[in-house]
């Protein structure tokens, strides 16, 4: 896509390269903060029913031989434009800037200076002793559990849509207790995850959780849940994005 750049050159135009982005529905916040972030603009986006789909733009990077072309064609003008007196005095000066440069590589490349020191010799190894079975590390013998962390669906979504994140991790596990929410939204969508709504923001928003199929059989609006989840990553189109959450358990509970 080529627009013509605005300002007082109007004759030169800016070349842009485009990207597509697909987020899941209530992603489209952090999504536009990351890219942003990267230089990126926000041309337009189409929101469907559980994908949008965002067009950025950012200015192509010039070709550097032709911006050096158009600083040696500049300086030449304002040299011809010069007195022969001044334009005698400047071809010194360049000369002699040359004539510098060229004696220093040249003391550079002759290996001018103190000749280095001889490295010390290596020392000879010394062997060292095998150590018997009891001395040999002994490996832990359970693995260290992962910190949950409990926390609302209103702040957890709140991070997710902040810059960074809010310093979510891959692999980061949280504790929410939630509502399900917009069931006819639920399903498999491009990743071939089957997802479900929670309750955010009194109804105002909601929040994208990856669960198993089997689960949700008997869930409708309305039932309460007590979910472990985990961020993980989602491949989309080929594209692979973190900042999703999967559930690790799933508790349902009666009022």
């Amino acid at each position: 896509m080529v627009e013509p750049q605005s300002g007082s050159d109007a004759a030169e135009e800016v070349q842009y390269l485009t990207q597509v982005v697909k987020t899941m529905r209530g992603r489209e916040a952090r999504t536009r903060s990351k890219m942003e972030n990267q230089g990126w603009e926000l041309v337009s986006q189409n929101q469907g029913t559980l994908l949008t789909g965002m067009i950025f733009r950012r200015p192509k990077p010039k070709n550097p031989l032709l911006q050096i072309f158009r600083a040696l064609s500049s300086a030449w003008a304002s040299f011809r434009r010069l007195a022969p007196k001044s334009q005698l005095i400047a071809s010194g000066v360049v000369a002699a800037v040359l004539l510098a440069g060229i004696v220093g590589v040249s003391v550079a490349a002759s290996g001018g200076g103190a000749a280095p020191e001889a490295a010390p010799a290596a020392p000879t190894p010394t062997p060292e002793a095998t150590p018997t079975p009891s001395q040999m590390p002994t490996p832990s013998e359970t693995p260290s559990e992962p910190t949950i962390t409990d926390i609302t669906v209103d702040k957890l979504l709140d991070k997710l849509n902040s810059p960074g994140m809010g310093g979510i991790q891959l692999g980061d596990q949280f504790r929410v207790t939630a509502e399900l929410f917009e069931s006819d939204a639920w399903g498999k969508g491009a990743s071939g995850d089957y997802s479900v709504m929670l309750k955010a923001k009194d109804g105002a928003d909601d929040l994208l959780v990856f669960v198993e199929e089997s689960d949700a059989d008997e869930w409708t609006d309305g039932t309460k849940v007590e979910m472990v989840l985990e961020t993980v990553e989602v491949t989309i189109s080929g594209e692979t994005t973190d900042g999703w959450l999967k559930a690790r358990s799933v508790k349902t509970f009666s009022e």
